[in-house]
């Protein structure tokens, strides 16, 4: 096993040893979305969840917005336009509903567009 390593520490010159900030930095650094940014997502996650017969169920569109764009990572990275952090993925969805995007009933989300046009 050592023969294999690049280096070898001792256990207790762990705490001595420098530590490389960049990745700290690179990792705190705050990415969000903004919340028109976050309804396109969530209305291009119910669009292919509906084209793929799946049920547009929170867990799943959250899923699918975190494949979509690579700055959402939750509901914690969307941002109102006032700077605001959405307590939780349906407050979110409220907003949603409020906005008059998407139609939610129980825990599955519709488009309002697509209920428009089956009428």
């Amino acid at each position: 096993m050592k023969e294999l390593a690049d280096e070898t520490f001792f256990v207790d010159d762990l705490c001595e040893l420098p530590v490389n900030t960049n990745q700290t930095e690179i990792n705190s650094v705050d990415v969000c979305v903004n919340y028109n940014e976050a309804l396109d997502l969530l209305i291009e996650a119910i669009k292919r969840a509906s084209s793929q017969g799946k049920c547009a169920r929170f867990s799943y569109i959250d899923n699918l917005m975190r494949q979509f764009c690579k700055n959402y990572h939750g509901i914690s990275s969307i941002r109102t336009p006032d700077g605001k952090k959405f307590k939780s993925f349906s407050c979110f969805i409220d907003a949603a509903v409020k906005d008059g995007k998407v139609r939610r009933q129980n825990q599955e989300l519709f488009l309002i567009e697509l209920d428009e046009l089956a009428a």
